[in-house]
């Protein structure tokens, strides 16, 4: 959502767009604060993040890797339900669907407890 772009007219309308903009801001924080370091780590490298000194872990990278989760999560479903049509990308919709199977199955009960 590009802030600058969102043109309200009255008073009332600038408060609901500001309080939208906190309440995203907020749930941000919110999940950087819930996560595991080690989650928060990998959707911040993720969208670029490299490891170097000079690299912010600030909550705009991981915003920008949720984002990059968000559009993979859509890309893989459309293309379970719409294929390219093109012989040739046959082995696409088969290696996608192997990766949904694996996302979509039960964890076992050892990975639950740890």
């Amino acid at each position: 959502m590009d802030v600058e772009a969102i043109s309200v007219q009255d008073l009332e309308a600038m408060r609901c767009v500001f309080a939208l903009i906190l309440a995203a801001a907020q749930s941000v924080f919110c999940l950087i604060d819930q996560w595991p370091p080690e989650a928060v780590k990998w959707v911040r490298e993720l969208r670029g993040k490299l490891g170097n000194k000079q690299d912010r872990d600030g909550p705009y990278i991981f915003l920008q890797g949720l984002v990059a989760l968000y559009q993979t999560w859509l890309t893989l479903s459309f293309v379970m339900i719409q294929s390219f049509p093109h012989p040739i990308c046959s082995e696409v919709v088969i290696c996608v669907s192997t990766i949904k199977n694996l996302l979509t199955r039960p964890l076992p009960e050892a990975a639950l407890y740890n």
